[in-house]
Formats: structure tokens, sequence, C-alpha cells
């Protein structure tokens, strides 16, 4: 692997924060502040098929982002906003989950943090205004305590009553607001796409929106838009203790942020297209320029967006520039370059060599989540024949991909169809009797299969740092 420097443009040297590889081009850090492995994978840009064979234009670009272990600068203390749904839809387990969340969340923060609560059913409720934790530790508690279900549904309400709280609070450190919610919107603004266009106002105030969709029953479209117009993340919760766990995950990214208003670039050469990946913050700039707002990062979150990627007909080859900014504590400014090149070769056997396999594994991943969803939607229609078909090819696809590559990323996905494919007879015609212990039997596999889906059908994939299965 060739080693070189990037043209690295720093306000200040010592504050040199990322690497960036680049096909096989890696790029150093200079001067070294972390380790050698920290600093080469903190942005990978891969091509599919660097070399294109006859016959052949298209290709796909994978950018994974993992932000390195860099500390941060001080320990200033945090802004948290908990969003709990209370509506009618949340009674029982659901809300008695959120309420556990919420109180170990509020145990695992510093004296210094400061907290807002907010509850909403028909309208928004400020329980807890922008309070120092040390302060009123035992109060917040007791409002918590104190959430009750009743009314309608309106998370909008909810939102903005936290969004204001945290756009003027006294902390001087990162703000996140955490909505925790079965997304069963019934009053207010219910269109995923404004509720998404709202978040991103937020998060131009530098705002992290993340959402916790709980219960079998939730809707995930209006809680995905969010947090991705909020640059946050999504989760779905199965059980109370990957509830709690999500929270104070959240908590703990908030107080480790180490780079904020992360953007990358990437700029391809006349002749090569890119379509518009699935993240909603990418746009294309006037000269063509795709752009990419990533918000804040803390050490080990990680980012994956497939770009769609085409060569124009006569044109030999190409070159993709990526460049990635950051600012660091102090508004200390990182920006690194690098390229990545593909081009046309007329030697299948060298093209087929150099195919990137780790590309291929990241675009079964995000199949095999598609494909769950669609069984799921056939197995609620009760078309079992349909959702048995679709996963037995789903199930081989990712088998041979696994014995032509080794890789062990395909494990999850291809045991959760495996599942699903064993519980289809829960689905089958039968004595309502028998249907129901069926689909109760079947009900837990569902849960987290759903969990696993909205997982890999998010740019923020892995940035839950732990094995959901230890939290059964």
């Amino acid at each position: 692997m060739r080693r070189f420097i990037p043209r690295p443009t720093l306000q200040r040297p010592t504050a040199c924060a990322l690497g960036l590889t680049l096909c096989a081009l890696a790029v150093a850090i200079w001067p070294p502040r972390t380790s050698e492995a920290a600093a080469e994978h903190a942005l990978a840009l891969r091509i599919a098929t660097p070399l294109l064979p006859p016959g052949t234009d298209a290709t796909t670009v994978l950018l994974d982002v993992v932000a390195p272990d860099l500390p941060r600068d001080g320990d200033a203390p945090i802004a948290l906003a908990l969003v709990v749904d209370t509506s009618t839809s949340m009674a029982g387990n659901k809300l008695a989950n959120a309420r556990a969340a919420a109180r170990e969340t509020v145990s695992s923060m510093s004296a210094g943090d400061r907290l807002t609560l907010v509850a909403f059913d028909t309208e928004a409720r400020v329980l807890v205004a922008d309070a120092a934790v040390g302060e009123q530790r035992q109060a917040i508690m007791a409002a918590i305590d104190g959430l009750i279900s009743s009314g309608s549904t309106c998370i909008a309400c909810g939102l903005e009553r936290a969004w204001s709280q945290l756009a003027e609070t006294r902390a001087p450190g990162p703000r996140t607001a955490v909505l925790i919610s079965d997304g069963a919107i019934t009053v207010g603004v219910s269109d995923p796409e404004t509720l998404a266009t709202m978040a991103e106002g937020a998060a131009a105030s530098a705002v992290r929106t993340t959402a916790i969709g709980l219960g079998r029953d939730y809707e995930s479209a209006p809680l995905r838009a969010i947090a991705g117009g909020g640059l946050g993340a999504f989760y779905f919760a199965h059980n109370s203790k990957l509830l709690a766990h999500y929270a104070r995950h959240e908590l703990d990214l908030t107080r480790r942020a180490a780079l904020t208003d992360v953007r990358l670039t990437v700029r391809p050469s006349g002749g090569l297209h890119l379509a518009p990946p699935a993240m909603r913050s990418a746009r294309f700039a006037a000269d063509g320029a795709l752009r990419l707002d990533l918000g804040r990062m803390a050490p080990g979150e990680r980012r994956r967006v497939l770009i769609p990627a085409r060569l124009m007909p006569g044109v030999q080859g190409a070159r993709i520039e990526a460049r990635l900014d950051a600012t660091r504590a102090g508004d200390r400014q990182v920006v690194f370059e690098g390229a990545a090149g593909l081009e046309r070769t007329a030697d299948r056997r060298l093209a087929q060599q150099r195919r990137d396999p780790g590309v291929g594994v990241e675009q079964a991943s995000r199949r095999a989540a598609d494909t769950l969803e669609q069984a799921f939607a056939e197995l609620s229609r009760e078309e079992v024949a349909a959702a048995e078909r679709r996963l037995t090819a789903a199930i081989a696809e990712m088998k041979a991909l696994r014995e032509a590559t080794g890789t062990t990323e395909l494990d999850e996905p291809l045991a959760a169809a495996r599942a699903v494919l064993g519980d289809v007879d829960a689905y089958l015609p039968g004595s309502d009797a028998l249907i129901t212990a069926r689909r109760a039997n079947a009900g837990v596999q569902f849960e987290r299969t759903r969990g696993m889906v909205d997982d890999l059908n998010s740019v923020y994939r892995g940035s839950g740092l732990f094995d959901a299965r230890e939290l059964e």
C-alpha cells in the first residue's frame, strides 16, 4: 500500500484528526496523533469495480466513515432532551419501559449536564426545563415517574418544544434530542417529509435528533424521517433493556462528541455520473459535486453510504476526489483530500480479480433488509408462498457471497432470514386459536428481525457499538 501526504489543510496542525483511505491509496495523518489503524479507517472510499469490463458502465461507490478515537478537548457539560410519547397508544409496557429508560439515562448524567423532559400526547408539556441535573435530579426522577398515558399523538408538538429548550440551553457542550415513541401519529404534522424538514432545521442549529421506536406495531416511517433529517440515529427497541441502552448510548455519544459539522464532498471528474444516495442530507452542488452532512460524531461512530455511479459511453476512465471537513473543539478546522480512479479494461478476468468484495457485501446487506421488509408485508397478507420464495432466494444469495468472500458481516441478516423462513408456518391458514399461538411464538423473532432491518437500512448502521444479543 503506497503512502503519501494528501495536501492536508489545517488551521492548527496539532489538531489533525482524520485520515482518508481511497481504494488502494492510504492517506497518512500528519503529524500523527492517533493509531495508524484508526487513521487509515477514518474514511474509506471504495469502488465496487475499479476496472470496468466491456459492456459495463455502472458501478457503486461505498463511502465508509468511522470516527477515530479522539477525545474531546475538555469536559463541557452537555444538554439532553428526552421527548417521551405519553399518548393512549403508549399505555402499559411501552410507557413503563420509557419511564425506566429515562430514569437510567438521568442516573448516568453528570451533575453539570442539563436535561429537558418533554411529554406529549395531544399537546406537549415541558415537565423539566433545561435543568442542571446535579441540582434537580430528585425532582427530575419524580417528573419521570409521573408520566401517564392519555390523549392523541402529536410528535411534532413534542419535538418543537424540545428543540426550543435546547436552542436556549446554558450548557456549552453538544446538544441532543431523543424521541421515544411508537410513531403512531394521530394529530398534528404526520407527513414524514415535513417532519424531516423540521428536524433539518434543528440540525442546522447543531441539535442532533435521534428516534427510538418501541412496540411491535410501531410506525417506522416518521421516526426514520426525523432521525434522517436530524442527523441522528434511528433504533427499534423490542425490549426494556434495549430501550434503556439506546437512550444511554445517545447520552454517551453526546458526551464523547469529538467532531462537529462533519461534511463530505465527493467530486467526480468529467464523464462520471453519480446518482443520489439513500441519504437525506445528500445534495448536488451546481458544479456536480455531491455533498453530505454528517453532523456530529463521537469516536467509533460509523456512517456507510452507497453511491451509484456510471461511466459515460466513450469515456475510458475517470477520477473521484473526496474531501472531509470537520471541526474540533476550539473551532479548529480539519481538512483532508484524496482521490481514487476507475477505468475500462478489455481483460474480463483482471476486472473480476479487482472487484471489491466489501462493496458487494454491503449491497447484499441492504438487499437483505429490503427482502425481509417485503416478506413481512407478504406474511401480514398471509401470502406465505411468496414470502418463502423471496426468503429462500435471499438466503441462497447471502450464502454464496459469504462463502466466496469469507465475510462475517452477512451472518446476522442470514440468520434473521432463516429464522423468519422457519416461522412462516405461523401465517398459514388455520383455526383462530392455532394462528394466535403460532404468531405469539413468532412475535419475538419478528421484533428482533424488524429492528435489524431498520438498522441495516440506516446510513448510521453499526453505530450501536454493541451486540444486541447481549441484551435479550
